[in-house]
């Protein structure tokens, strides 16, 4: 489903300031449903606010952005977006010792509902420009389905999500939590045979960067195995 916004200056009878349609539309572009919000609200939907102009103030981006669509659930801030985060050296935790090593470029699929995380998927990708023919690939670590991608939060509380923006708090909340052995299974996480995940850790901050071609593993659940077929499993 896609959704469609035309900002009006003709008003509309239950607002005393300028409107905005919204046109919810299914993949044939029919329109299935029109709804009204005053342009004010719809600002703030996206978080960000008017100037004095009138004028719409998107706000920051989060890190990475690739794609996103917003809304409303609750009247809370929903969206559901993709950003990639490019590869470099992260501190990580695997149970109680922390490693400084490269990550591979990461790839987050993000749902929010009514202000909070609904749920989030998360992969791997070697190409540095991203594109819709671009490989997904297993995140090499814990903690992350093999079949999905999607992430175990285990019982952590999350921060609420009131704009794109704060997107980025997920993902270095996500980087930040110790990792541990939940969903990693050897000779499928990555190629590295017969690892076990603290042998990764150690084995990629003593070479002192993360090859790709050695370790990731592509994806092959259809849906999640390119960029182009994860935002088609997405509805963008």
């Amino acid at each position: 489903m896609r959704v469609l916004a035309e900002i009006s200056d003709e008003g509309h009878p239950h607002y005393s300031i300028d409107t905005v349609k919204l046109m919810f539309c299914n993949d044939e572009t029919a329109i299935k449903e029109v709804k009204y919000v005053s342009l004010e609200n719809f600002a703030e939907l996206i978080g960000a606010g008017l100037d004095k102009k009138g004028t719409c103030i998107l706000g920051k981006m989060p890190t990475g952005y690739y794609n996103a669509s917003v809304g409303m659930d609750r009247n809370e801030f929903a969206c559901k977006a993709i950003l990639v985060l490019p590869k470099k050296v992260q501190r990580i935790t695997y149970m109680d010792t922390p490693y400084h090593m490269e990550l591979p470029t990461l790839v987050f699929a993000f749902r929010v509902e009514g202000g909070r995380e609904k749920d989030t998927h998360v992969f791997c990708m070697k190409d540095t420009q991203p594109t819709p023919r671009s490989i997904l690939y297993h995140f090499p670590l814990g903690n992350v389905s093999l079949q999905n991608g999607k992430v175990c939060w285990g019982t952590n509380r999350l921060p609420d999500v009131k704009c794109l923006k704060d997107l980025d708090m997920l993902m270095t909340y996500f980087i930040s939590c110790p990792f541990n052995s939940d969903h990693y299974r050897r000779n499928e996480n990555n190629k590295m045979k017969d690892f076990e995940l603290r042998d990764l850790c150690v084995y990629v901050e003593r070479e002192g960067k993360f090859d790709e071609e050695q370790i990731l593993m592509p994806m092959t659940d259809p849906g999640y195995r390119s960029l182009g077929e994860l935002q088609k499993t997405m509805h963008f």
